[in-house]
């Protein structure tokens, strides 16, 4: 093609967005026209403006250009210009612009909006410019669509309202198709407007469906199989149109012949997945739409028909898929297929063969009839009344039995009858040898002393065989031969393989080294040179998994840490040798007593979250469960941490006498535990002999809490600064974690010396009172300062925070709040 597009006959051969323009795939759009012109000025070399278009021409005039003329060709048949002796004044002038195609031929200017290659359901905009060229405003009073029964097109905004167009403007209308079919549409856009020469344009409107629809049907057969009675089952099938060009394939109908209506019904789908609510439907090339086929069993029966699709394709008929399902239908299965006992001595019976009818299908079987022929040596054992049922899914079971009156073999024919419709008849050939001389041994394995087919151990045990109980009803035994038949893959901790500490051995042993399933037969010889049949045991050994804790990349079972640090605890490296840790348990095995409960573990499954908030030692445990059936659980792993933080706290009060320096006062410190209700209960640590004979206790037990020791004054001189030991002091050396609130009382007023202790009067006589001293009262009074101490992890020792106090003679016997400790974060108020 001259400008490198896809060449073109029509536009189903371009892209979607494209025409067929003069033999080229073209983009629509861009105003893709002819060059709009006033004078021939406005053209190239070799074109003149004729009828507002530049046209390839020259004028036979000598060069009169034709002047500003409408798109209606109103020039002469010469070329010469037609002007009115009148002039008219200024006048609007329509030009058409924007995805327009304009050609002139012989039946003059043609207008065209060509929409080229489209889809249903795939709307399609193109630009509809309107120009005014004139120096008056141009109006467009309406804008109509006709021969568009199907209203495929629309204009947007409609017209009316009217739209106005100042000279050297443009406005643009959209038109937009969306196809309903896929059939070729033609329609006009007329444009009525105030242009005295064009007062009415039209547009064409094309697109063009080309090509041929063809067929396509995945699956063309949909087996159902075997449905049980009275439930549903759903198979999809793919409609698609691999056809040529755009053709749209029109399907018109999607159902089950008449006959299977019944049973079988259709839902139709779109290629999105959304419900076809209605036919017909059209498929675009290379589109599809599903058809859900579902089958509904409502009685025992066989189906088999056709689902029928009517489509539009030409010299086709409606196609088929094959539909086949089976509602309620028994299957049986007879194992085993053949017997035979083998050689038997006379006299003796057989093992017993067990004989197993299955019904594997999804209908009831009925068993009518169990014929064996001849019965004789041959006995049937344990067979249930006739005709018997078997559900879906069961089995009926019963023996069969042999034991030869003579030497030769024996032969009989066992005949099932059923209502299975692929297998109405069974049978089984029967067979033995009765023979003379010597029976076969039998061998027999106990494991751990018992006779068992099973046997369950943990993984590392030992696992004694013995073989002794075999036996030979005819002779001894001569010989053991045990095998280790199968044994458990290398496991996920390196075990390494299980071997028995003998192979002939009366009684060898085993240790289970790996876990998972064990295999061992043994079979025997006899004193006659036979051996026996294999004995089996199976031995499953138990794998408990092992539980690892980590704490960051430390796997030492240790760590340090400061008090309000949070650590986390990773407990995903636990493995199991015999399949993978399934469960994660974390608990606490030890924490500081004072703290009264343990941290709130978090996280969750293989990782544990803690907040350290109290001090001392702390041990986390982690037990973790495997996967296997029943789960296994491991011994607890541990992991220690020291939380570094303060462990003890002193409260001293130092005072004196502001009153009477001749006398001295005293003040007592009341230390009460978190929660206390009382200044006097046993829960208040303070001197005793309190008022109405309540007693405190001066070293408290307060368990979890701890136990605080007060000690005795330590006296200075009245007047001046305490110096030296304090006045009262109470040493907590082990606080448990809590709210502690500090409180002092003005004992009294008055005081002696004794026995080389300042003590108080109220402290030997009475309970404190405000009428029990000298008559000075009112001139005592205390002032002096409540220190509180905290020891850190390393034994050293802070002050924490002073509050002084001031307590006069109206005060006595009154308890005095300090203020509350917040323990271990030391936080006073």
């Amino acid at each position: 093609a001259p400008d490198g597009g896809q060449p073109c006959s029509s536009d189903f051969q371009c892209a979607q967005g494209e025409y067929c323009n003069d033999g080229v795939c073209t983009e629509i759009g861009g105003d893709k026209g002819p060059e709009v012109c006033t004078s021939d000025d406005d053209c190239g070399e070799g074109k003149i403006c004729e009828g507002g278009l530049c046209v390839e021409g020259v004028r036979k005039d000598g060069g009169v250009d034709g002047g500003e003329q409408g798109l209606d060709g109103d020039s002469g048949a010469d070329g010469s210009d037609q002007v009115s002796d009148e002039n008219p004044g200024p006048q609007p002038e329509i030009h058409l612009g924007g995805d327009v195609i304009i050609r002139q031929d012989s039946e003059g200017l043609t207008y065209e909006l060509n929409f080229g290659n489209v889809s249903i359901g795939v709307a399609v905009s193109q630009n509809l410019t309107i120009k005014n060229t004139g120096d008056a405003p141009l109006v467009i009073t309406v804008v109509t669509l006709a021969d568009d029964p199907d209203e495929e097109f629309t204009v947007h905004p409609q017209v009316p309202p009217e739209i106005t167009i100042d000279p050297g403007d443009e406005h643009t209308l959209v038109v937009e198709y969306n196809a309903a079919d896929g059939l070729t549409d033609r329609a006009v856009a007329r444009i009525f407007s105030n242009d005295p020469d064009s007062g009415q344009l039209d547009v064409k409107l094309i697109s063009e469906f080309k090509g041929e629809a063809s067929i396509a049907i995945d699956p063309v057969l949909l087996d159902f199989g075997d449905v049980p009675v009275n439930t549903s089952t759903m198979l999809p099938v793919t409609i698609s149109n691999q056809g040529t060009g755009n053709a749209v394939l029109q399907v018109d109908d999607v159902a089950p012949e008449p006959a299977l209506a019944s049973a079988f019904s259709v839902n139709l789908l779109d290629a999105g997945g959304g419900p076809i609510s209605a036919l017909p439907t059209y498929i675009n090339k290379g589109d599809f739409i599903s058809a859900e086929v579902t089958f509904d069993s409502q009685s025992r029966n066989e189906y088999e028909g056709n689902l029928v699709i009517v489509h539009s394709v030409q010299d086709s008929s409606p196609a088929t898929v094959l539909l086949k399902a089976r509602a309620g239908i028994p299957s049986i299965d007879v194992q085993p297929q053949s017997i035979d006992f083998g050689q038997v001595p006379l006299g003796d019976w057989a093992t017993d063969v067990e004989i197993t009818i299955s019904n594997v299908g999804v209908g009831d079987l009925t068993v009518d009839s169990v014929i064996l022929t001849p019965s004789d040596p041959f006995v049937l054992d344990g067979l249930p009344a006739l005709p018997f049922v078997v559900s879906p899914g069961s089995q009926q079971l019963f023996s069969l039995r042999y034991s030869p009156s003579q030497v030769g073999s024996d032969t009989a024919l066992l005949s099932l009858s059923s209502d299975d419709p692929s297998s109405p008849n069974v049978q089984i050939p029967v067979a033995g040898e009765g023979v003379q001389g010597n029976a076969i041994p039998t061998a027999i394995i106990l494991a751990n002393g018992s006779n068992t087919d099973y046997l369950l151990v943990n993984r590392g045990d030992r696992v004694n065989l013995d073989g002794r109980d075999s036996f030979d009803n005819d002779g001894n035994i001569v010989a053991y031969e045990w095998s280790l038949d199968s044994q458990p893959l290398a496991d996920n901790c390196s075990n390494s393989e299980t071997s028995l500490s003998s192979a002939s051995s009366p009684s060898p042993f085993m240790i289970a080294k790996r876990g998972g399933l064990y295999s061992v037969s043994l079979k025997v010889k006899d004193d006659h040179g036979d051996w026996s049949a294999n004995d089996e045991l199976t031995i499953q050994a138990l794998s408990a998994p092992t539980a690892i804790i980590r704490q960051g990349g430390n796997d030492t079972g240790y760590a340090e840490t400061d008090m309000g640090n949070t650590l986390q605890f990773n407990g995903g490296y636990s493995r199991d040798c015999d399949g993978s840790v399934a469960g994660y348990e974390w608990t606490w095995i030890t924490y500081p007593q004072g703290r009264g409960a343990p941290p709130t573990i978090g996280g969750g499954d293989q990782y544990a979250s803690v907040l350290f908030d109290y001090p001392g030692n702390y041990t986390i445990g982690l037990r973790v469960t495997d996967d296997d059936s029943p789960a296994n659980t491991s011994e607890s792993a541990t992991f220690d941490i020291l939380v570094k933080g303060p462990k003890a706290f002193r409260v001293t009060a130092d005072w004196y006498d502001l009153g009477l320096e001749d006398n001295r006062v005293d003040v007592d410190i009341h230390l009460l535990k978190p929660g206390a209700q009382s200044d006097w209960a046993p829960e208040a640590c303070c001197p005793k002999d309190g008022p109405e004979g309540d007693d405190c206790d001066e070293n408290p037990d307060w368990g979890v809490l701890g136990s605080p020791v007060y000690q005795t004054d330590g006296w200075e001189d009245d007047g001046v600064t305490p110096q030296g030991a304090p006045g009262d002091e109470i040493n907590f050396d082990n606080p448990g974690m809590g709210q502690y609130t500090v409180k002092i009382q003005f004992r009294c007023q008055s005081s002696t010396l004794w026995a080389g202790n300042y003590l108080c009067c109220n402290d030997i006589f009475f309970p404190c009172s405000r009428v029990s001293c000298s008559s000075d009262a009112q001139q005592r009074k205390a002032q002096g300062i409540v220190t509180i101490y905290v020891t850190d992890y390393d034994n050293n020792e802070t002050q924490l925070v002073q509050r002084p106090f001031s307590i006069d003679a109206e005060q006595i016997c009154d308890m005095v709040t300090i203020g509350t400790l917040s323990w271990p974060d030391g936080n006073f108020q």
